[in-house]
């Protein structure tokens, strides 16, 4: 009488199935779910799976074993300090930074993501509010206004202390100086300027007429110095210019012929004495 041969296989395939199921369940509930279920508000027990709950813990673990020994801090220097990963890294970084640099990349905003774009929009108003704001409080300080009049002042007698003809050429000092010719007679020549150049010169007359001040209170500190500068700079050319026009023939003859007439006019004026004086001169 023959067997069934079902009687045999049966339990090794029952084993079989129910161990892959086993299986398959465990490895399941070690990844899935990944977040928990709830229901009527309560959490269902093994949700999420043991990985993904404990996915923290799990990273520290791992780092930790990394950290201790599998990738230390002392083969990490090792590796570091080889010359050939320094020249390696060099290179690397090398031909990324010119790549980088060589590349066109455009504007600015069109490098940045679109889905930065409106916090990117946002920091530069903030940041050109901000530098506004500083730089109109720093110009509205008494120390840029400080500042500003040293400045000034030092390139002022700097550009004073040069001679022009050596900067400027001929041609363009003539074009800079003609422009500030016509600008000044256009602008001497509006009404304006004609009625507020008269109302000043009006109103510092009268202030002069009616205060008891010297002329010497009225004018500014700084003209009666530049007069003396002025004088004692060009007196010496306008002395020899005289010594050169004294020194003419017709000069010399004009000079005579004044001093002749001043004499007889002197001699006609002393009346009864003018024949004797005329003898004696």
């Amino acid at each position: 009488m023959l067997t069934n041969p079902l009687i045999y296989l049966a339990p090794p395939l029952l084993g079989a199935f129910i161990g892959y199921m086993t299986n398959y369940v465990a490895i399941k509930m070690l990844f899935r779910p990944l977040k928990p279920w709830r229901i009527f508000g309560f959490r269902l027990p093994m949700t999420p799976g043991v990985i993904p709950s404990k996915r923290y813990e799990l990273a520290i673990n791992i780092g930790r074993m990394v950290g201790s020994h599998l990738l230390t801090s002392s083969d990490v220097t090792r590796a570091l300090n080889k010359k050939t990963f320094q020249q390696e890294l060099k290179v690397l970084v090398t031909v990324r930074v010119t790549s980088i640099l060589s590349r066109e990349l455009g504007p600015l905003p069109s490098i940045i993501p679109q889905r930065f774009q409106s916090y990117f929009d946002a920091g530069v108003k903030i940041l050109l509010w901000r530098t506004l704001k500083l730089l109109h409080s720093y110009l509205d300080s008494d120390a840029f206004t400080k500042v500003l009049a040293q400045t000034i002042t030092a390139n002022l007698d700097q550009l004073l202390d040069k001679n022009l003809n050596n900067y400027l050429p001929e041609e363009q000092r003539q074009k800079i100086f003609g422009f500030i010719s016509s600008t000044t007679e256009s602008l001497l020549k509006k009404p304006e300027v004609e009625q507020w150049i008269s109302k000043y010169l009006d109103k510092k007359t009268q202030e002069m007429l009616i205060s008891n001040a010297s002329l010497k209170e009225m004018l500014p500190k700084q003209l009666p110095e530049l007069v003396s500068t002025l004088i004692e700079k060009e007196a010496p050319a306008i002395l020899a210019k005289i010594s050169r026009i004294i020194d003419e023939p017709e000069t010399q003859e004009k000079i005579v012929m004044g001093i002749t007439a001043a004499i007889n006019n002197f001699i006609a004026s002393l009346g009864p004495m003018a024949a004797l004086a005329g003898s004696f001169l």
